[in-house]
C-alpha cells in the first residue's frame, strides 16, 4: 500500500507542482475513468485536456497537498487546497483576474500500477460562479 501512495505523490507533483502533462501519460491509464461533478469521462485524452485547461486559466496556481491517505488496498485519497488568480481562458469564461482559493479532495483507484480511476470531489459549480461577472 505504501508503494500506492508513493506513487500518487509522484504523480500529483509532476502534475500540479511542475505542471507537467506528461504525468497523466506516464501513471494513468488509457482508459482511466475521471468521475466529477461535470460528468463521468473514459479516456486520457479527457484527463489531458481539462488538466490543461486549468492550467491555461490558471498558470500561476499553487497547491499544497495536505495529506494521502489509504482509503484500501488499491484506492488512494489526497486533501488538496489550491489558490490562483484567473488569468487566461478558462472553459467558457476569459480571463477575469480574479483571485480564488479552494479545497477538493481527489481519489485514485490503482492497478498494475496505473492510475484507472479518478474522482475529483471539488465545487466546480460555485468557482464557475466566482468568476463569473454579474450581469
Amino acid at each position: 500500500m505504501t508503494k500506492n501512495i508513493d506513487l500518487i505523490k509522484v504523480y500529483t507533483k509532476l502534475l500540479w507542482i511542475d505542471k507537467d502533462l506528461k504525468a497523466i501519460d506516464l501513471f494513468c491509464n488509457e482508459q482511466i475513468k475521471t468521475l466529477s461533478q461535470d460528468g463521468n469521462y473514459i479516456g486520457i485524452d479527457y484527463l489531458r485536456d481539462r488538466t490543461q485547461n486549468w492550467f491555461i486559466g490558471f498558470p500561476n496556481m499553487n497547491t499544497i497537498f495536505l495529506n494521502f491517505n489509504n482509503v484500501n488496498e488499491d484506492t488512494i485519497s489526497c486533501d488538496w487546497e489550491t489558490g490562483s488568480t484567473h488569468t487566461g481562458y478558462f472553459r467558457s469564461l476569459p480571463s477575469t483576474n480574479k483571485q480564488i482559493k479552494y479545497r477538493g479532495t481527489s481519489i485514485y483507484k490503482i492497478a498494475n500500477n496505473k492510475i484507472i480511476e479518478y474522482t475529483l470531489n471539488l465545487d466546480i459549480k460555485n468557482i464557475i460562479n466566482n468568476l463569473t461577472p454579474y450581469k
